[in-house]
């Protein structure tokens, strides 16, 4: 499998409907074909453009567009692209992307994605298992980006548990992380709603909510390293999200405060480029007790309605994060952001 060189910033995009034939600069013995798309029996779609010229190309189906770059150097040399959306059964789709018959699974730049659908739960297929992705579900469409291709599956299960009817202002949320795959009970029916999570978890959770992936870079943590969390630590380490509580260390048992939760969905927020609203200071009774890397944080967070405080008051900044707790929370901060 070839991965795609680096992209180059895009030009105007060509839309693929109807054909259109461009002359290459220089020659007279080739010309950019942009073929109508063929659509399957199975509701598959395929483009083809021969020729190519461009670096960004968008792609149009009666349902569904996809926004594709390619790297100039690449599109130079080639003589024919080809995109394939296909419908392999079961509300089962794979995405293949072709040059020159060599296929190519991996993009720089993200191939932007808007499906039209009756409502369901977008999830990546990984080696035979069910993966969350991050992306929007708005007025019948789907609306996602990634930079690799695959397998991806449209659930229509919607999961909850028998223990979270008490927990009124979290049970959505814990719905729809959970039919998400970015987080899952104790057991089938069990999802301990009052339980605390470690830093090891929390992690976990991100990682899979924002789709990111560790680097090959070797971790810095040495409490990390071999463990089933490691590389979702890594990736958000990497992505600035997280830091250790020493240069080689991440305490990944220990577990998540209500200001440390504060803070990292907060760098959520600046990764995505939307940290810009109120920090006006928090006015809980024991505001004092929270730190001061944490109070913009926090004030952010409780600006945007997802967190809050107790009846009594207080903020309570070092206390656990319950998982109740954590799924209003990161709810709110992925809605936020565009990722839910």
């Amino acid at each position: 499998v070839q991965s795609a060189p680096s992209i180059v910033g895009p030009t105007e995009p060509v839309i693929v409907m109807p054909s259109v034939d461009v002359p290459k600069e220089g020659s007279t013995a080739k010309v950019e074909k942009v073929n109508e798309v063929v659509i399957g029996e199975d509701g598959s779609y395929t483009w083809v453009v021969e020729n190519p010229e461009r670096v960004e190309y968008v792609l149009k189906a009666p349902d569904m567009n996809i926004s594709i770059s390619f790297d100039k150097k690449v599109v130079d040399s080639a003589d024919k692209l080809e995109i394939i959306w296909k419908h392999v059964g079961n509300e089962h789709y794979q995405l293949l992307v072709y040059v020159d018959g060599v296929e190519v699974t991996h993009f720089d730049a993200a191939l932007q994605i808007a499906k039209e659908k009756e409502f369901a739960y977008l999830l990546r297929v990984v080696d035979g298992e069910y993966k969350a992705m991050p992306y929007q579900y708005r007025n019948g469409k789907f609306h996602f980006a990634i930079k690799q291709t695959g397998e991806f599956y449209f659930s229509k299960e919607h999961k909850t548990f028998e223990d979270i009817a008490g927990y009124v202002d979290s049970v959505a949320a814990i719905e729809e992380l959970a039919s998400r795959h970015i987080v899952y009970g104790v057991s089938e029916t069990k999802f301990n709603p009052s339980g605390k999570i470690t830093r090891a978890q929390f992690a976990a959770m991100l990682s899979r909510a924002l789709g990111l992936e560790a680097s090959d870079r070797e971790t810095p943590f040495n409490d990390t390293k071999g463990k089933w969390y490691e590389k979702e630590v890594q990736a958000l380490y990497e992505a600035g999200i997280i830091r250790g509580t020493s240069a080689t260390t991440y305490s990944p048992e220990k577990y998540v405060t209500r200001q440390q939760a504060a803070l990292m969905l907060d760098r959520v927020m600046a990764l995505k480029g939307k940290d810009g609203v109120s920090t006006a200071t928090p006015t809980f009774k024991d505001a004092t007790l929270i730190t001061e890397e944490a109070r913009d944080s926090v004030a952010k967070l409780v600006s945007l309605g997802v967190i809050k405080g107790f009846p009594d008051g207080q903020f309570k900044p070092i206390n656990s994060l319950t998982r109740a707790q954590m799924a209003k929370m990161m709810t709110g901060v992925l809605k936020h952001t565009g990722d839910m």
